[in-house]
């Protein structure tokens, strides 16, 4: 299944990116954000890695990420898997409209058992609804 969100921030690109793949920030403006772990960071060539723990759609959610590409500050793709039920693969970009703005696309697909369990609309709310979060924010703090 596959869904495909976005929105228009009015911050310059490199600043929409730095601000949306600082995990410090997360707290700030992660909607149900609980925990971010690293588990692996970029050195001795392997991929970077995290868990990651939030609230969504009612429920906990408890997953390993792994960074598939990263070509910021244009966007970057993760795979998060919560413990081999269900997979997102998450690609993100980050496209300049303008001087000062900033279109993101969050283009997901996810996989696995669990998959009959889910329901597109509701997955895409969610996601828009992460997307609205972190445009308020970012916007606030410039």
């Amino acid at each position: 299944m596959q869904t495909t969100n976005q929105i228009d921030v009015e911050l310059p690109l490199k600043k929409v990116a730095e601000l949306y793949t600082c995990r410090d920030l997360l707290p700030l403006w992660s909607p149900g954000f609980l925990s971010f772990e690293v588990l692996c960071d970029e050195t001795a060539g392997r991929p970077f890695r995290y868990r990651q723990r939030y609230l969504a759609m009612g429920r906990e959610i408890d997953e390993v990420g792994t960074l598939l590409e990263n070509n910021l500050p244009h966007g970057f793709c993760i795979r998060a898997d919560n413990g081999g039920t269900l997979t997102r693969e998450s690609r993100i970009t980050f496209e300049e409209m303008g001087e000062s703005i900033t279109r993101m696309i969050v283009r997901n697909t996810f996989s696995g058992e669990h998959i009959v369990h889910l329901v597109k609309p509701d997955l895409q709310h969610t996601t828009q609804q992460f997307l609205e979060a972190f445009k308020a924010f970012a916007e606030r703090r410039g």
